[in-house]
């Protein structure tokens, strides 16, 4: 009797080491974000809404370890209109995204970086963005359809795509390709169809986005480049350099659209912006200028400046972020661009909470 109670005994105390090895080589966490705010954009005839500056999302996350230094990790992510609590999405050419439009991806790590399959951000589009003090967020960064905004020449987000992605000692390199059969590619049209071309479609040209860099301490660089499935390119470069006191940013991104069966691009543009950041107290004072110029083909073969808003632009921003704690913060935002035809200026107030 006594032998059997302690194998029972060793027996339980074996699955319970088991099990505790288990959830301590396993991470699953719940991260997101909840961003509110009203206020008017640029050339809109004076019309307020609510809208939400940096979006909101809602995404899970998991971490395995696999030993010898790697791990398998997955990434669940979904973009949500808080106004309203429906799930954002967007269109593609093969209808709207799923649930997890944002991010869905799996893979395996080690110290020197990571293979993912899924759908996620171009590595060229993320490096384009670094240059720009507001990222994705704020009426600020959104008005504008430049390159550094809202994704004029790149897709943004690919999916049925492998990435490999390399980072050692500060140096980063990522390289994305994705399936090009026209009748799968989902992929965010570049907003040049939206004026400039008409009905750009998928052409089944293979989607392939590249980037590399040095990030560390208060340096970073980076140049990315993308192809996309809609016969668009787009080049470009970040840097920013931290001196504690003030950041600095400057960016710079060209890119054009060749129809398919030419061999001269029918549009192109190019775009800068110059940014910085300034601590002060709790919170960050945050300042841009933006110059975007567009050209098209003419029937003579060379380029006719494009003058029809936003294609062109001379946008100037400032904003400030006020902390309540690391995790939250209220923020408003001023932009003015001498371009737009009417409603020059544009503003927002709204807060911010990470979670």
């Amino acid at each position: 009797m006594k032998t059997r109670k302690a194998l029972k005994l060793s027996i339980a105390v074996c699955l319970g080491s088991t099990a505790s090895f288990s959830i301590a080589q396993s991470s699953l966490t719940m991260y997101g974000r909840a961003d509110a705010s009203i206020g008017r954009e640029i050339d809109s005839n004076g019309q307020f809404r609510e809208g939400q500056g940096e979006g909101s999302l809602l995404g899970f996350k998991g971490k395995e370890d696999l030993g010898g230094g790697y791990s398998v990790f997955f990434d669940l992510q979904s973009s949500i209109t808080l106004q309203n609590g429906v799930q954002t999405g967007g269109t593609g050419v093969n209808g709207p995204a799923g649930f997890f439009d944002s991010k869905s991806i799996i893979g395996v790590q080690n110290e020197y970086g990571s293979i993912d399959a899924g759908r996620k951000l171009t590595p060229a589009w993320v490096v384009f963005l670094m240059g720009d003090p507001w990222g994705t967020y704020s009426y600020v960064s959104r008005n504008n359809a430049g390159l550094h905004a809202n994704h004029l020449f790149s897709s943004a987000r690919n999916q049925n795509a492998g990435s490999v992605n390399l980072n050692y000692d500060g140096f980063f390199a990522s390289v994305q390709v994705a399936q090009s059969d026209p009748k799968v590619v989902w992929a965010t049209p570049p907003v040049i169809q939206t004026a400039l071309v008409k009905n750009i479609t998928v052409t089944g040209s293979l989607p392939v986005s590249a980037a590399a860099g040095y990030s560390k301490g208060p340096v970073y660089f980076g140049v990315g480049y993308e192809a996309t499935a809609y016969s668009t390119k787009a080049l470009g470069a970040t840097a920013i350099y931290d001196w504690g006191i003030v950041k600095a940013s400057f960016g710079v991104q060209a890119g054009g659209y060749t129809a398919p069966g030419t061999d001269k691009m029918q549009v192109k543009a190019i775009n800068m912006l110059a940014g910085l950041y300034v601590p002060m107290g709790t919170g960050t004072w945050l300042f841009s200028y933006d110059v975007l110029n567009t050209k098209t083909l003419n029937a003579a073969g060379g380029y006719d400046s494009y003058t029809t808003y936003p294609w062109i632009s001379r946008k100037l921003g400032a904003g400030y972020q006020y902390y309540l704690s690391k995790a939250t913060f209220l923020y408003a935002d001023l932009v003015y661009d001498r371009r737009a035809p009417s409603g020059r200026a544009g503003w927002d107030v709204g807060m911010s909470h990470h979670f």
